[in-house]
């Protein structure tokens, strides 16, 4: 089966489609077409309309790729995603009062996970100077605006736990590592990493499940409230031990 893609700029696309069965906003994603499903495909919101000839005006979240067989879908601009950042002007490690920097040979990596947007920075951890920094959107935001909308993605879709971790690790950490990968003058090993975020994302990032969040009282699998060591995702590669911190150790001012 084919689909007829008419973009906002005019310019036509023919997309073979291998299930039909599948929401027509599915299928343009993996035809590197990303709309703004900020309910996280729950027909919620207006950001992935299109339009096509019998059909009117439809949320794409909502509708099998199949019934657009025999008709041209129209794209309207407003409802392409935007996943480039604009507001990022620095980043900064915060040392608790009493906590005196361990200086040591090699390099130190500091990732905050934001619901919209990826920050990291590499340190030098004998002198303390900041090496390079990187950011981009967070490529979650395709499950959902907000964390409740992410939430309930994870926990009413059998596989949502994995998508949301696979997409946080594939589209969105290894990307920003090669980024940052790229600004340093000579690479050497990281030996420790620290990340930041809110309980939702850190377990999006961990794969571990959120469905404590989903009813009161709350129950998370991370401790949120003190330093969390966990084994080291495949993503950050020899960088141990790996650490999940309280949100006030780490911040991104924008």
């Amino acid at each position: 089966m084919n689909l007829t893609i008419q973009m906002p700029d005019g310019s036509q696309r023919v997309l073979a489609v291998d299930d039909p069965d599948i929401p027509l906003s599915d299928c343009l994603f993996q035809a590197g077409i990303q709309l703004k499903t900020r309910c996280g495909g729950r027909g919620l919101c207006l950001g992935c309309e299109v339009t096509s000839l019998g059909h009117g005006v439809v949320k794409s979240c909502q509708v099998p790729a199949k019934q657009f067989a025999q008709t041209t879908i129209t794209i309207p601009g407003k409802s392409l995603a935007d996943n480039n950042v604009h507001a990022l002007c620095a980043f900064d490690v915060v040392t608790p009062n009493g906590i005196e920097r361990l200086k040591r040979s090699g390099l130190g990596l500091a990732i905050d996970i934001g619901t919209t947007t990826l920050a990291a920075g590499i340190w030098d951890l004998m002198s303390g100077a900041c090496l390079a920094v990187a950011s981009l959107g967070n490529p979650q935001r395709r499950f959902g605006d907000d964390v409740l909308s992410r939430i309930s993605f994870a926990v009413d879709k059998a596989d949502g736990g994995r998508q949301l971790q696979h997409c946080l690790v594939a589209e969105g950490l290894v990307p920003l590592f090669r980024n940052l990968a790229a600004a340093l003058s000579a690479h050497q090993p990281i030996l420790a990493a620290c990340v930041v975020g809110n309980p939702t994302m850190l377990h999006g990032l961990t794969g571990d499940s959120l469905a404590g969040f989903s009813r009161f009282p709350f129950a998370p699998v991370l401790p949120m409230d003190a330093c969390c060591q966990r084994g080291s995702p495949n993503c950050l590669g020899s960088a141990k031990p790996f650490f999940c911190l309280p949100p006030e150790l780490l911040s991104v001012p924008m």
